[in-house]
């Protein structure tokens, strides 16, 4: 209701409400001034303890892990141990709160854009047109690069702070959604595969059909998406949230946020992803999964878009890295800088298409330049 609602909805107007069995009211703590109930306290504490200001997400172990000590804080246990107090049902309704605090930091984005981000439309017009094309190598692109970051430095720690914490949430559903699936193939395989069964057989008869969005077809769909997120068959990376316009210089924008976050970070081998290089408070997979979600949103024109001009940056950095030998004037990029932005190119890649190098990217980036950087750092 916070986050959905404009006006307050009391409890016994409320489509949930229930006379035998009311949903209790706690008074609110100074720890937790927000949720009045069990199931939003239970939000809030997951917010809490995977927070990327204090934490690492590693993918690999499916946890959370303090980043002044490696100790795991937030992982496959706790999960299966909220499963077995709410239930599958309880899991549902926390991925459905879930989804609707994404929602509203989407909403908060859209609007960050339209009264901030649009002032500065023209620079990002310009930087446009001084890369188009994308295949092609701009002259002097070193300095193009830093001279659009440093005119648009003031955006990137708010666009940092809300795309986290989109990632966050996301990674939060993924944690729900994987515990909910590993249930239902342990404790209801035959509901499981005849789910997924029933889903793959929908969608090939959706394809074939001439006219697929019909009241006939559109009552078996809610269904079965409720029975997806329910056996946690669905992946919430490609969740379109709400429908949006178009936002301009999108592409151009995020391209630069990635080329100007990437010093920021380093790969460690034992959690096998991005972590925080300093003591910014930011992490690496809710960056890429908040990245990714809001890329999800809108035509896959984009996320093209935003591969190709990660690409040019790739390229153009190692063009100059190979001429600084025969002109010392020209500016380099660090081999640490190319490294994170490849690394992040592929875990984009990876949340969106499910795998870390594939033709999504060496369309963009040629596989020998990938090698050629491997030898160089």
């Amino acid at each position: 209701q916070r986050y959905e609602v404009d006006k307050i909805i009391v409890d016994w107007k409320s489509k949930f409400f229930s006379g035998s069995i009311p949903i209790p009211r706690f008074s609110r703590p100074k720890s937790d001034p927000i949720s009045i109930n069990f199931m939003g306290r239970i939000l809030t504490a997951l917010v809490k303890l995977s927070t990327p200001i204090s934490t690492i997400y590693s993918r690999r172990l499916k946890s959370w892990f303090l980043a002044n000590d490696g100790e795991e804080i937030l992982g496959v246990n706790i999960f299966y141990l909220l499963r077995k107090g709410i239930g599958a049902y309880g899991m549902f309704c926390l991925d459905r709160l879930l989804c609707i605090r994404c929602c509203h930091e989407l909403q908060r984005l859209y609007k960050f854009h339209e009264t901030t981000i649009k002032k500065y439309c023209a620079i990002l017009e310009q930087v446009r047109d001084s890369l188009y094309p994308e295949w092609k190598t701009p002259k002097d692109g070193v300095r193009l690069y830093r001279g659009a970051i440093k005119r648009l430095e003031k955006l990137m720690v708010p666009l940092m702070t809300c795309i986290c914490r989109i990632g966050q949430l996301q990674l939060l559903r993924k944690m729900v959604l994987d515990e909910l699936r590993l249930s239902a193939n342990i404790e209801a395989s035959d509901l499981c595969h005849g789910i997924e069964t029933f889903n793959v057989s929908l969608l090939t008869h959706l394809k074939s059909s001439l006219n697929p969005f019909t009241i006939e077809y559109t009552l078996p769909l809610n269904d079965i998406s409720n029975l997806l997120l329910s056996t946690g068959l669905s992946d919430p990376m490609s969740t379109i949230f709400m429908e949006a316009n178009p936002l301009e210089g999108l592409p151009v924008l995020f391209a630069l946020f990635i080329i100007s976050s990437a010093p920021k970070f380093t790969y460690d081998s034992d959690f096998q992803t991005m972590i925080r290089k300093n003591d910014d408070p930011i992490d690496g997979l809710p960056m890429v999964a908040g990245v990714t979600t809001l890329f999800k949103q809108f035509h896959p024109s984009f996320t093209k878009a935003l591969f190709s001009l990660l690409g040019q940056f790739i390229r153009c950095s190692l063009l100059s890295t190979t001429q600084k030998q025969q002109k010392p004037e020209v500016p380099i990029v660090s081999t640490i800088q190319i490294k994170n932005v490849l690394l992040l190119l592929q875990e984009l890649n990876f949340s969106i298409n499910g795998k870390r190098l594939s033709s999504a990217i060496f369309e963009f980036v040629p596989q020998h330049l990938i090698d050629l950087h491997a030898v160089l750092s």
